[in-house]
């Protein structure tokens, strides 16, 4: 009902509250219970997924001030438990403890479990899985608020570069999160290599997967997370173009295609480009903490809008003094180019006097 709602309509805060309530009660009784039955694995990603949509969207929502009234700004501080970091981190926390899964990946990568398709005989896999599920939810979490350190640190058990014993690749929705999330990560810790390798994994995969999604409803939202993720490669190659070396043929064949010119003028410096790019390929930032509920006219920075929340602020920051570095790393290999041309400038003049 609630997804349903969440899809066709903007929810009211009554039915944030009572969504959230229900995810308490439905993981409380899976924490708390004796869960024995099998589902489909697909199910239960969908589930994590939206239950961090909807985290997500209450964040936006709330910041949004300067279009409630007052009654309604009353509401949201009743509501301070409503769907709060520290509650939703506690409940993936509390899935990936009871799974074991950090224990299970730790003793074989996650080989038993990509063998297997995430089934394993005799033993129910709602459990195994909203945990192995929660482990790429906290890197999403920890992303959408700028903890970038803690984001990656959260896919400890999980090797990206070993795709053999990741089960993610079966699903492809689970499979794009990882990977994007990951990729921006790496990006905005300056890891420009890690970055690449991730990125031109995950494009490849949507690649050779795309068409089979072409009737399915996921198939928008899959192109767009393609665009963005180019837009991501780009960047990272404008400011390390030695990851262009790294790209596979039609993934670096792709990137020229869409971003050829302005590659090259990111090449030199066109730090318009650079924002462009990332504005487009990075998630919507939410704040961790709530607004300023009793100055409701000075939440207007604090809104939705993804280049004002704190987060971005952070990542552009980051961007801003990746592009001084790059500068000043170009300006240090052309001034002894510089310096040569003048000294023999000089010679010559020197020649042609005597």
């Amino acid at each position: 009902y609630f997804r349903h709602l969440y899809a066709k309509t903007q929810p009211s805060l009554r039915a944030r509250c009572q969504s959230w309530d229900n995810y308490c009660d439905l993981f409380g009784v899976i924490l708390h219970g004796n869960v024995n039955m099998l589902l489909p694995n697909a199910w239960l990603w969908s589930m994590v997924d939206e239950f961090l949509y909807q985290f997500q969207s209450f964040a936006q929502y709330r910041a949004k001030l300067s279009s409630k009234s007052a009654e309604e700004i009353e509401l949201l501080k009743r509501c301070d438990k409503v769907w709060n970091i520290l509650d939703v981190l506690n409940v993936l926390q509390a899935l990936i403890d009871k799974s074991g899964i950090v224990a299970e990946l730790e003793r074989d990568g996650g080989a038993e479990l990509a063998a297997h398709e995430g089934y394993i005989p005799n033993q129910s896999n709602v459990l195994r899985m909203l945990g192995y599920f929660s482990l790429v939810g906290q890197l999403r979490v920890h992303c959408l608020i700028g903890d970038y350190h803690t984001a990656l640190q959260s896919l400890y058990p999980l090797n990206l570069f070993e795709r053999t014993k990741l089960y993610t690749v079966v699903l492809s929705g689970c499979h794009i999160t990882l990977y994007y999330y990951a990729s921006f990560a790496y990006l905005m810790l300056q890891r420009y290599t890690d970055a690449g390798r991730c990125l031109n994994t995950i494009l490849s995969y949507i690649h050779r997967v795309k068409q089979l999604h072409a009737r399915n409803a996921a198939y928008d939202q899959i192109l767009k997370k393609n665009e963005q993720m180019y837009a991501l490669l780009a960047l990272v190659v404008g400011l390390c173009p030695a990851v262009q070396n790294t790209l596979d043929e039609h993934v670096l064949v792709a990137l020229k295609d869409k971003y050829g010119e302005k590659l090259q003028r990111m090449f030199r410096g066109d730090e318009g480009l650079f924002d462009e790019a990332f504005m487009y390929g990075c998630p919507k930032f939410i704040t961790a903490a709530p607004p300023a509920y009793d100055n409701p006219s000075a939440a207007g920075p604090q809104e939705v809008s993804q280049q004002h929340t704190n987060p971005s602020r952070h990542s552009t920051l980051t961007l801003n003094h990746a592009l001084v570095r790059m500068r000043y790393l170009h300006w240090q290999k052309l001034f002894p180019c510089i310096y040569t041309r003048c000294q023999v400038q000089a010679r010559d003049r020197e020649r042609g006097a005597g």
